[in-house]
């Protein structure tokens, strides 16, 4: 029985995606998908073709998608979509206005909606008691003469204000039946206890509402100060958390500095280096490069002077000037 109420409900095709708008009943959707829906998707007509064509387009026998290109936008798209296309997205398809009945290109709709002169409009007051509705330039009048309309922004802000007094009061309103919660469970755990005193020791009736009294005071006062407590713990954290962070910045700035001087000496160390380096290099140039008949008649004259005993003085400490000076360097 279940089954038979739930194939009679109405439902709708399952092509709707595809264009179809029918509606029919739950237990015949599989017959009208596969025999009678236009829009359900078939075998090609092209026993070569593996691709899906819609049942409409199958009547034509032959394949559809070879890609083609629109007259207008020069958009390709396969030839079974041409419908498609330019019915929901090729920009220059022609519209109709529904208001002025005018022709118009697909990517200038928005653009007319807002110009056209037969639209229907309602008031911007609307909302707050004003039922005026008329085509755009009587409505434009209505817009400097309406009453309503100088007091919306008035009345929207304080329906904003309301809006929010009435989460105000929600929040509130669910505190407090927490707080009667527990209040109702701490005076009935007083109370289970109070008796269980009594079956011991009976009090006067006077002394025992004297002291569930005060004892429900007592544990509010426990509670209240506890609260603050919480609510001390809570600011103090956040301080501390403050500090913390200034701290860490101060400090990040700090190193930050110090390691912006240890570049700049470490740079400076190394134009040092450098220029020592050049003055080397262009002392020790000039020997090096003397022509090899020098340099011959050089070693020359030391041969002769070792052989003969008696060295040039002045070979000798340009010899030690330039040992002096690399092992400065």
């Amino acid at each position: 029985m279940v089954k038979h109420i739930l194939d009679d409900m109405i439902v709708k095709c399952p092509s709707r995606s595809q264009g179809c708008q029918e509606e029919i009943p739950r237990g015949t959707v599989r017959d009208h998908v596969t025999r009678y829906c236009p829009y359900a998707d078939v075998d090609c007509a092209d026993p070569d073709c593996a691709l899906p064509v819609s049942r409409k387009d199958f009547a034509q026998g032959r394949c559809l998608h070879s890609r083609i290109y629109c007259p207008g936008c020069r958009f390709a798209y396969l030839e079974k979509d041409k419908e498609r296309h330019h019915t929901n997205d090729c920009d220059l398809s022609l519209l109709t206005c529904r208001y002025c009945r005018l022709k118009i290109f697909r990517y200038r709709a928005e653009k007319h909606v807002e110009e056209c002169p037969e639209m229907i409009f309602t008031c911007e007051a609307a909302d707050y008691g004003c039922d005026f509705n008329a085509k755009r330039p009587a409505f434009d009048e209505h817009s400097k003469s309406c009453p309503l309309v100088k007091l919306a922004p008035f009345l929207k802000s304080q329906n904003e204000q309301l809006e929010a007094h009435r989460k105000a009061l929600a929040q509130l309103t669910a505190k407090n039946n927490i707080l009667e919660t527990g209040l109702f469970n701490v005076t009935q755990t007083l109370e289970t206890e109070m008796e269980s005193s009594d079956a011991v020791v009976p009090p006067t009736v006077g002394s025992s509402t004297q002291t569930s009294d005060s004892t429900i005071h007592h544990l509010l006062y426990v509670q209240e100060s506890l609260r603050r407590d919480v609510e001390r713990v809570s600011i103090e954290l956040t301080h501390l958390d403050a500090k913390a962070s200034m701290m860490i910045l101060n400090e990040s700035l700090r190193v930050k500095d110090e390691m912006a001087h240890t570049n700049a000496a470490v740079n400076g160390m190394r134009t040092q280096l450098h220029y020592l380096t050049i003055g080397s290099q262009q002392r020790t140039l000039p020997t090096r490069s003397q022509p090899a008949s020098e340099r011959s008649q050089l070693g020359a004259s030391v041969t002769t002077s070792e052989s003969s005993g008696s060295l040039n003085p002045r070979l000798i400490r340009r010899l030690s000037d330039s040992t002096r000076q690399e092992t400065k360097l």
